[in-house]
Formats: structure tokens, C-alpha cells, sequence
């Protein structure tokens, strides 16, 4: 999500407050039993949440806040998610933290007005300002353990594609076996990729033709091919590159009840991953992207590029930056960043020779994957050369 500080900071006159309540019968209700002091903040707040969240697509009115809360016309918890992504989101930008905690106070004061359908989960939606600098985000170091402790390998597959392919919880909902169509021909760096239709307000708004492009690491890339095989003896359906219609199957699907073998729904995605934080573990689907837009960082890549693989809008115009061109450069870069994002990954000791003795000897300096393709055209030089 896209803050603009300047929204959560300006001033917001009587006026347009006044004109604001007016208008909106909901919110005119919701504060009519509250005191001056009280409504001249909590109105003011909820404006500014309401015009960040409508420059990002995602609402514009009031009565867009109350249908959030509802999926497929059942309720579920999309609108507490969007609120702790802002919360997440606001944390990169300086000197607004007091606004986050009094616009998160008025929004789910906003929603427990309207029924218990709608009120937040005990702990979900808060923010305090020592939680910024405690929050625990994930390191390297946790991933295995994290997903080891995890029930059920649909699940620990959610988290390990996470790792270096961070789509939003509502994306997930879109993936189909045909998204993973390198991996079933055994890319070695399988490319993976959303178009706008299925990313984040269903490509409405700011999200309009933005694609989010990536690539699996060999560890995830390794799990999303143990579910195939166990999502193949659950369903009794072989998902196979010479059956075009098996691709479209959903790529998540229920384990149990009345609706299994059928796609995972957003409330159901959600209540997952409510269930696996912990207190060693507290990890919300949300910080994944984080920690691989942290991991890309280390490994020195653009933002241009980060952008991509998160799925931001780019800085490029869209058709240079999701051309065939680019994206092969992303995924240069990409191989360069599996040290930082695969908790698997181990060090290649013929390329590390060969960088230092270039740098030694020739005064060249090379990465490890130019490192690596200079010892594999030698090895096929030598082969064929045998042959």
C-alpha cells in the first residue's frame, strides 16, 4: 500500500468535516452519542484513512469500509487485514506513528458501531508505538524452523513461495497450477507471475496494469513440488503440462470438510494465517514482503527491480518494465539475490575460486553467478572436447 504522508498530515477544516458527516448517514450515526472532542478527531481520521486507502483502489466511501468485511456475501476479516497492512505500510514513513494509533482507534471504533459481524478479532488492529521497534520480522535463520513448525504442507508451501515470491493474501485466491508452469517443466529458475487482473482490487484504481513478476528459489521451488504430488492423492486429479485443463485447477484448496479439494476463499486464507503466528513465530503473511524486498536490498538490486518482484507500480513505464528484456535482466539480478532469500542455499566453492583467482591475477572482479557461468563453459568446453 502507498502512503502519502502529506494525506495523514494535512489539515482537514470544520468545514469539510462537517461536509463529510453530512453526507454519509453511517458515519453521522456512528458519532452521534460522542463528544465534541471525540468526533472532531475520530471524523478527521477516518477521512484521512479513507482517502489513502482510495488512492490505493481498495475504498472511497464509507459504506466501502462495511463491505470489505463481507466475502462472497459471508463475513470474514479482509477489512482487519487491510487496516494492519496500512499500519505496516505507514512504518516506513517518519513522524506519522501518533497518527497511525489515533486512525486505528477511530476506524475499528468505525466498525464495532456497526454490529459484531464487524468488530476486530481480540488483538488484531492494534498498534502501539514500542511495537515499531520490537516487531519481529523474519530472518533468514527462521524460515526453516518456522516452517517446520507448521501443520500441513499446503501451508508450509504458502510460507516457502512467500519467501521469494511475496504475493498479497488477496492474490492468492487467483493462483492456479498454470502460474507454476516452469516449475512442472523443471526450470532451474522457475518464473513465476501475476498479472493486474489478479493482483491486489483486482487490477481497479492504482493497481491498474500492474503486474507482479518473480522468481522460486530451489527451496521453494522444491515444495511447491511436494504439494503437486500430495495435492494429486487428495483430489484423485493429475496436474500435467500435457493437459492444459489441469493447469487451471486452483493451486490452494481446502484439506477437510464440506469443502474439500475446493479453492481456498479469502476469509479461509486469513484465518490460516491468524493460526499459525506464535508467540517465538509472530509472523503476519504481510512481513514476508518485507523480507524479501530487505533481502533484495542486501543483495544490491535496484528498486526499479525490487518494485517488480513486489509488486509496486514501476517506475518504468509498463511496457519496458515487464518486457521479455526486462525480465530476463530480473532474473540475472534475481540469481545473484538466492543467497539472501533460499535458507538452503550453499556457497558454489568452484565459482568462489574462480572469482578470487580473477581478482588475484587478472584484477578482475566478478559475482558468483558470473563466476558460475564461466565454470560452466569450461566444463562443456572440456566435454566436448572429449567427445
Amino acid at each position: 500500500m502507498k502512503i502519502d504522508k502529506e494525506v495523514l498530515s494535512r489539515a482537514i477544516t470544520e468545514k469539510e468535516a462537517s461536509e463529510f458527516v453530512e453526507s454519509h448517514p453511517e458515519v453521522k450515526a456512528w458519532i452521534r452519542k460522542k463528544g465534541m472532542k471525540t468526533t472532531h478527531n475520530y471524523v478527521r481520521n477516518l477521512m484521512r484513512y479513507l482517502e489513502i486507502l482510495e488512492k490505493n483502489g481498495i475504498a472511497k466511501e464509507p459504506t466501502d469500509l462495511y463491505n470489505l468485511a463481507k466475502e462472497d456475501n459471508d463475513y470474514g476479516t479482509k477489512h482487519v487485514e487491510v487496516l494492519e497492512e496500512f499500519q505496516e505500510d505507514c512504518e516506513d514513513v517518519q513522524g506519522v506513528e501518533g497518527r497511525i494509533f489515533n486512525i486505528s482507534v477511530s476506524v475499528k471504533s468505525f466498525y464495532s458501531f456497526k454490529g459484531k459481524n464487524y468488530q476486530f478479532p481480540k488483538s488484531r488492529g492494534n498498534y502501539e508505538y514500542k511495537n515499531k521497534k520490537t516487531k519481529h520480522l523474519p530472518k533468514l535463520e527462521d524460515v526453516v524452523p518456522y516452517i517446520d513448525s507448521i501443520p500441513y504442507l499446503r501451508n508450509k508451501t504458502i510460507v516457502a513461495m512467500e519467501t521469494c515470491f511475496p504475493v498479497r493474501l488477496e492474490s492468492l485466491t487467483f493462483l492456479k497450477w498454470k502460474h507454476f508452469k516452469e516449475v512442472l517443466e523443471n526450470k532451474e529458475l522457475p518464473h513465476v507471475f501475476l498479472i493486474s487482473g489478479e493482483m491486489k482490487g483486482k487490477g481497479q484504481g492504482l493497481y491498474a496494469g500492474i503486474n507482479q513478476h518473480s522468481f522460486l528459489t530451489p527451496f521453494a521451488k522444491d515444495y511447491v513440488l511436494r504439494w503437486k504430488a500430495e495435492y494429486e492423492v487428495l483430489t484423485g486429479k493429475k496436474i500435467d503440462l500435457s493437459n492444459p485443463q489441469s493447469l487451471e485447477e486452483p493451486f490452494l484448496i481446502s484439506l477437510k470438510g464440506k469443502g474439500k479439494g475446493e479453492q481456498l476463499s479469502y476469509g479461509a486464507l486469513n484465518n490460516c494465517f491468524d493460526r499459525l503466528k506464535t508467540e517465538k513465530y509472530p509472523f503476519t503473511l504481510h512481513v514476508w514482503r518485507t523480507f524479501v524486498n530487505t533481502a533484495l536490498e542486501d543483495a544490491g538490486i535496484e528498486k526499479k527491480y525490487r518494485d517488480i518482484i513486489i509488486g509496486h507500480k514501476p517506475e518504468d513505464a509498463v511496457e519496458d518494465a515487464y518486457s521479455d528484456k526486462s525480465i530476463e535482466r530480473l532474473g540475472t539480478f534475481f540469481r545473484g539475490a538466492i543467497k539472501f532469500l533460499d535458507p538452503t542455499y550453499k556457497i558454489d566453492e568452484n565459482a568462489k575460486k574462480v572469482q578470487s583467482w580473477l581478482k588475484e591475477f587478472k584484477h578482475i572482479e566478478v559475482n558468483e553467478q558470473e563466476a558460475r557461468e564461466l565454470v560452466d563453459k569450461v566444463l562443456l568446453k572440456f566435454l566436448g572436447s572429449k567427445e
